[in-house]
């Protein structure tokens, strides 16, 4: 986990007058890291807001959206290090867009299909938000997955290793579902 670069360090030390607390893992609780947790996205929030502040006077239109893979920060600390709310706000950002890559694995071994969208955050309304779906081979439940995300209002689904949708030779354009429902069994 990068939380020990110097600059970070020395960040740490002067906001709280001691070295950081060890992170064990991505996996340990929040809760006993009070000021590390603080801290953290304050940084990913400079980081960002330093690259719109330099982009906004260059450019006359500028489009600024963020990628917040929730596969990869699904733990209690990353969801709080990783996710800078007081920065990335609807009206710093013109669209967050979510990863869920890991929602093939739950769909295909029973674990829910359900779509765990970032854009049910308080902040961000769903015409802000987009969703990268993986695509990856036919046994995957990607286009249920773009389903669920389209009808959640989203603004966009991006398709995510679009090689792989040109070497099976999906259609294109996409179907959009039946929309129909029927009781089996």
């Amino acid at each position: 986990m990068p939380f020990y670069d110097a600059y970070t360090q020395s960040a740490f030390q002067t906001a709280f007058g001691r070295p950081m607390g060890i992170i064990p893992s991505q996996n340990g609780a929040a809760g006993g890291l009070p000021d590390e947790c603080a801290l953290l996205p304050t940084l990913i929030g400079a980081f960002t807001n330093a690259i719109v502040a330099f982009v906004r006077p260059r450019i006359p239109t500028p489009v600024f959206e963020t990628l917040y893979p929730v596969d990869t920060n699904d733990t209690p600390l990353n969801k709080i290090v990783n996710y800078p709310t007081a920065s990335w706000t609807a009206a710093a950002l013109t669209c967050l867009q979510n990863r869920e890559l890991h929602f093939h694995r739950r769909a295909r071994f029973g674990r829910g299909a359900q779509l765990d969208c970032i854009a049910g955050a308080a902040w961000v309304p769903a015409a802000q938000s987009s969703h990268l779906v993986g695509i990856s081979d036919y046994t995957t439940p990607w286009l249920k997955e773009r389903g669920l995300a389209l009808a959640s209002g989203v603004e966009s689904v991006v398709l995510f290793a679009l090689d792989q949708f040109c070497l099976i030779g999906y259609p294109a354009p996409l179907n959009r579902s039946s929309r129909r429902s029927g009781k089996m069994g």
